[in-house]
């Protein structure tokens, strides 16, 4: 086993950017994410939360993206804005709890 891994668990990890830098892989981004997922979901006690704050991503393809392993539990508000009749946002933060393996 790799032994990043084989320490101990965290109740929490955050991540402020570190994703969307993965996103910007030039060579296979959905799986460099897909990995990721993977390897923060094996960092968490089971029940672990994941805070991420993403300026790539909406909070919809978040909750897509790490849907395997993770359920949504709250949302982290930023200021919004209007573009052409549409409200959004510059960043979006969410709160993710790891699902447990039992």
């Amino acid at each position: 086993e790799d032994p990043i891994f084989s320490g101990d668990k965290f109740d929490v990890c955050t991540d402020k950017g570190t994703y969307d830098a993965v996103s910007l892989s030039p060579e296979d981004p959905t799986q460099k994410r897909q990995t990721y997922v993977s390897h923060v979901h094996r960092l968490l006690k089971d029940s672990g939360l994941l805070v991420i704050t993403s300026c790539n991503w909406t909070k919809d393809e978040l909750l897509e993206h790490f849907s395997s392993g993770f359920v949504s539990v709250d949302e982290i508000k930023h200021p919004t804005f209007q573009f052409g009749g549409k409200t959004g946002t510059t960043t979006t933060s969410v709160v993710f709890r790891k699902k447990d393996s039992r």
